[in-house]
């Protein structure tokens, strides 16, 4: 088993090889293999993504990984979860399928419009927009035209919000702000989410009550002990540390009742919404309704 592992490893680093030097390589099978050899150049195709020669035919054992890898990618899209699109793109693009290399395409694509929608401070200008979406897509002829539509049609709509939040829409403004707190949260990065938590409590929520003003003022003696500014009021005991989420959850809380909205459902307006093919039913066996995409896309 060792020597098939080896043996693998060697057949796969020599694949890698001719990548880099800018080859399409294979592992091909042909006749009077030993079968320790064929299981491990199996290996090797299966591992590095190359095709498997088989005489005149080539078969290509990573199409369902790379369907797989796709569908992945797209659920980390839809929670923002850019760096995990981009490696499950990354395995995906090992496909030899021309249509699934397309998608790979348009969804990596995807991914840099929506990285930056969301991680470009609202008062900075995108330099991503529809019309670099649309060269992108241009070439795409092997996937069905609705599909692609259909995530321009999401990019527009989600540029819109953004446009809104950064227009000084309060509840869009506070929705894409949590977001970016929900996200630096979700990465360990817990002084970046109280700064966004911060900020937007000192422009939508600027006189505090009760729970809500305990936290916002530890979560303020929190950042400036961080940075080594002195206290407000030095000979005081330090208070015990604000947890992001607490913040968090009072914010949802208070701004959600001044706004009359649901910032939790209004974190979901920035989240990307699948394409469901016509036709496709769910586990119950109803069909799925297919958005529609415009006839006539607009031009940002």
């Amino acid at each position: 088993m060792r020597e098939i592992t080896e043996r693998a490893a060697a057949l796969g680093r020599e694949v890698e090889r001719q990548r880099f030097a800018g080859d399409d390589p294979v592992v091909a099978l042909v006749p009077r293999l030993s079968q320790a050899e064929i299981v491990a150049r199996v290996i090797a195709a299966e591992r590095t993504g190359a095709a498997l020669a088989i005489g005149e035919g080539r078969y290509s054992l990573t199409e369902d990984l790379a369907e797989a890898a796709l569908r992945e990618a797209l659920g980390a899209l839809r929670s923002w979860s850019f760096a995990v699109a981009r490696v499950r793109l990354d395995e995906a693009a090992r496909a030899h399928d021309p249509a699934t290399q397309q998608r790979v395409a348009l969804f990596k694509a995807l991914t840099r419009h929506l990285s930056a929608l969301i991680y470009v401070p609202l008062g900075e200008k995108l330099r991503l927009g529809l019309p670099e979406f649309d060269a992108a897509r241009r070439d795409l002829d092997l996937l069905p035209p609705v599909e692609s539509l259909h995530y321009r049609d999401e990019l527009d709509r989600l540029l819109t919000l953004r446009e809104a939040a950064t227009g000084g829409d309060p509840f869009l403004a506070a929705a894409w702000t949590l977001v970016r707190a929900q996200l630096a949260m979700s990465a360990g990065q817990d002084e970046a989410a109280l700064l966004w938590l911060l900020g937007l409590a000192a422009r939508q929520a600027p006189a505090p009550e009760g729970y809500l003003a305990e936290l916002t003022d530890r979560a303020r003696r929190q950042i400036l002990a961080l940075i080594g500014e002195p206290l407000p009021d030095a000979g005081e005991k330090p208070s015990e540390a604000v947890r992001p989420r607490e913040l968090f959850n009072a914010l949802i809380a208070r701004l959600g009742a001044d706004l009359g909205r649901d910032l939790a459902q209004g974190m979901q307006y920035f989240a990307l919404t699948e394409y469901v093919p016509a036709g496709i039913a769910d586990e119950e066996g109803r069909t799925l309704p297919r958005r529609r995409a415009s006839a006539t896309p607009r031009t940002r």
